[in-house]
């Protein structure tokens, strides 16, 4: 796994391998509120970003991580292969 990955001049947030796969984990973190499901800030511009970086480094796959943070803990939103 890697994190922070450089690719020109954009950033894949992580690189790993899942289920024997290599992807590219776009990661988006926010505070727990009655409206937010991480999920919601990926756009169709971000994923886009995402899609150009990841092709650049032959990479298909494309995983969404949402982390929910609360007193309570951390909540994990997870879209594999969007």
């Amino acid at each position: 796994m890697r994190r922070n990955a450089r690719v020109g001049r954009g950033e894949i947030d992580l690189l790993a391998i899942i289920d024997g796969e290599r992807a590219a984990v776009e990661v988006k973190t926010v505070i727990a509120s009655a409206s937010s499901d991480p999920i919601f800030n990926f756009n169709a511009d971000k994923e886009n970003q995402v899609r150009a970086l990841a092709s650049c480094l032959e990479i298909w796959r494309i995983d969404y991580l949402g982390l929910e943070l609360s007193p309570d803990g951390v909540m994990v939103h997870w879209l594999p292969r969007v």
